[in-house]
Parts: structure tokens; C-alpha cells; sequence
């Protein structure tokens, strides 16, 4: 299938995404059918795939997207009707024939909202507490976060059950200071559902600066939040986000 909004770009493209969810730095990638993927991770493989949403991006760099829709196995669908909207030959929106187009920056009317999940009730928590006031290891003061106490004798864990639909979540987290235990640490994100690692911060030391990620956890009903070996971690954010609501003159 031959995408106008290609041209120049390798089958592995570099591309920004501008939809109801955080934009992310995707790459397309054609499988041997012919079929169309969008990675949203930028590493063009098949775990980071696009599935059963819209997605606004812009193919060809000139700062305005097209709408395209991925079905549940990651296909982009054209030719076809979704949920009411034409898509043509190319995948993109159309209305009586016209590709419908959204300029970098304009906000959509409805779209991502965010919910701070450390209000949220645990369904399990061991070795976990709050803290009002605490200080990373970089000299960052925190307020009114969590407080992961890891060792190597434990593990340090708290499962959160959402109660809505989120597409992703952000965590930004760092060692708490004052601590000389030379281990190494790593937080990884699992999720509930799928029993998948979502997430895995890797091997970090106790000087660490903080660090902030944001994955995709679509179709999980919670997660687990695990802090391995190592040392406290503070958490000064784990922000669900989710859409409330279709854009009323988008898909």
C-alpha cells in the first residue's frame, strides 16, 4: 500500500504523534502483508504497536497530522468505516472525501486527563509509607509522595487496581538521600492483567537523579510497582492518564 504522507522516509521513519494521549516519538513499520503498523515507542516492534485507538500523526513533518485508526491486532485500517468516520485509501479521516487535518498545537476540545494514582487506595502494600516533606539524593526537596524502602533482604511493592481505562502512566521517582548503602536498585512496573513487565528503570545507584517515565499500560486493570534490592526510593509522581471523552469533531 502506497502512503502519500511517506514519501522520503525509510519504512522505519521517525515520526511525532499528536493524539488524545501523550505524544510520543513513533516509527511506521509495513509487515510482509502489506499492512500498516505504528510504533509508538520508536523501536519499530511489534510490543509497541498502536492498537484499538485513533491516533493523530504526522507523517511527513510539515506540522500537521491526519487521523488513522488501529485495530486490536495493530493494523491500520483503510478502506473503511470506524465507529461512523470514513477512512480512505491511505487510512486517514475523511469527510466527503476531504483528509481531515489538525495543525501542531491546537488542543482538542476533550481528550487526556490525568489522575495522581498515589490517592488511590492500595490493594497490596509491603514496605511502603507516606512522607510530607522528604530530599532526594540530587538535593531535590520533595512533598507529599511515597516512600519505597528497599533492601536487599525484601521486597518493596504496592499494587494499584485502577478504576478507569488508562492509556498510560508517568512515574518520576529518585534515591531518597542520606543513604551510604553502595547496592545497586531497579523499580520495574508490572501489570496486573497481562502479568507483563511494563516498565524497567534498569540498575541504578544511590546518587541517581531522579528520573521520569511515562509507558503505555492500555488494557491492564492495575499494576504492580516494585522496588528490587537497593535502597529508599521516593516517588514524587505516579499519574494515570486517560480519555474521557471523544473529540466532538474528531474521531
Amino acid at each position: 500500500m502506497r502512503m502519500k504522507h511517506l514519501l522520503g522516509a525509510a519504512l522505519a521513519c521517525v515520526l511525532g504523534v499528536c493524539m488524545s494521549v501523550p505524544a510520543f516519538a513513533g516509527v511506521w513499520k509495513v509487515d510482509n502483508n502489506g499492512i500498516w503498523h505504528y510504533d509508538y515507542t520508536g523501536r519499530g516492534v511489534e510490543e509497541g504497536w498502536l492498537k484499538n485507538q485513533w491516533a493523530w500523526i504526522d507523517g511527513n513533518h510539515d506540522r500537521i497530522s491526519e487521523c488513522y485508526y488501529f485495530d486490536a491486532h495493530g493494523n491500520m485500517l483503510a478502506d473503511t468505516m470506524v465507529d461512523g468516520y470514513q477512512l480512505n485509501s491511505q487510512g486517514q479521516w475523511v469527510v466527503d472525501g476531504v483528509v481531515q487535518t489538525k495543525a501542531e498545537g491546537v488542543n482538542e476540545t476533550a481528550g487526556m486527563l490525568s489522575t495522581n494514582l498515589m490517592s488511590i487506595s492500595p490493594v497490596e502494600s509491603s514496605y511502603i509509607e507516606a512522607y510530607e516533606t522528604a530530599e532526594t539524593s540530587s538535593g531535590l526537596t520533595w512533598n507529599n509522595g511515597l516512600r519505597f524502602k528497599g533492601d536487599v533482604s525484601h521486597l518493596a511493592s504496592e499494587v494499584i487496581q485502577f478504576d478507569k481505562d488508562y492509556q498510560t502512566i508517568s512515574l518520576t521517582f529518585a534515591p531518597e538521600a542520606g543513604q551510604t548503602i553502595s547496592t545497586t536498585g531497579r523499580v520495574s512496573v508490572a501489570g496486573i492483567t497481562s502479568g507483563k513487565t511494563l516498565y524497567s528503570s534498569g540498575k541504578f545507584g544511590v546518587q541517581n537523579a531522579p528520573i521520569t517515565a511515562t509507558f503505555n499500560i492500555k488494557g491492564e486493570k492495575g499494576i504492580r510497582i516494585s522496588v528490587i534490592r537497593g535502597f529508599n526510593v521516593l516517588f514524587n509522581n505516579i499519574e494515570g492518564h486517560y480519555v474521557e471523552l471523544k473529540t466532538p469533531n474528531a474521531p
